[in-house]
C-alpha cells in the first residue's frame, strides 16, 4: 500500500521526537498494565468466591474441620501450575536477571498462566499480597511492548520499567 503524497508530507512535518515516542510507548504500557492489574484482582475475587463460598459449602457438609484443606488445595493446584511452568527461578530474581543479562527481554508467552497460578493462590488464602504479581505483570507488559516494535537493549529496558 502506497500512502499518497499529501499525506507523507503531512507525516513527515509532525515526526515526534524520540523522547515523545517513548513517552507516548510509557503511557500504553501503563495504561495496559493498569487494565491488566485490574483483571488480575478479578480473577483474585472470583478464586476467594469458588474457593470461600463454593467449595466451603462443599466441604463444609461433610466436616466443620475440612474448610482448613481449602488452602491445602490451592497450594497443590498453583503447584500443578508452576510444575507445568517449569519455572526455575522466584518472580523479581527472573525480573532482574533478564533486566540485567537479557536486555529487558522476558518470556512473555508464560504471562497468563503465571498470572492465573498467582491469583489461584492468592484465592486460596496464600500470605502474600498481589503487588509482585501485579509489577511482574506490567513488566512483561513493557517487554512484551519492546520486543513486539523491535527496540534496542535500552529502550526495552526503560520500557520494563514504565
Amino acid at each position: 500500500m502506497q500512502l499518497s503524497r499529501p499525506l507523507v508530507v503531512l507525516l513527515n512535518r509532525f515526526q515526534p521526537s524520540a523522547a515523545a515516542v517513548m513517552l507516548v510507548l510509557a503511557i500504553l504500557v501503563g495504561l495496559g498494565s493498569g487494565t491488566g492489574v485490574l483483571l488480575f484482582r478479578w480473577s483474585i475475587d472470583i478464586a476467594q468466591e469458588f474457593y470461600w463460598h463454593q467449595l466451603a459449602v462443599v466441604l463444609s457438609s461433610y466436616s466443620s474441620w475440612a474448610i482448613a484443606l481449602i488452602p491445602i488445595i490451592g497450594g497443590l493446584v498453583v503447584s500443578a501450575l508452576r510444575l507445568r511452568l517449569q519455572q526455575t527461578e522466584a518472580g523479581f530474581d527472573n525480573l532482574s536477571n533478564a533486566v540485567a543479562r537479557e536486555g529487558g527481554r522476558l518470556p512473555y508467552a508464560q504471562i497468563p498462566l503465571k498470572t492465573a497460578a498467582a491469583a489461584l493462590s492468592l484465592g486460596a488464602g496464600a500470605s502474600l499480597g498481589p503487588e509482585g504479581p501485579s509489577v511482574e505483570l506490567g513488566s512483561n507488559i513493557g517487554s512484551l511492548l519492546g520486543q513486539l516494535l523491535r527496540f534496542s537493549t535500552d529502550r526495552t529496558r526503560l520500557l520494563v520499567g514504565a
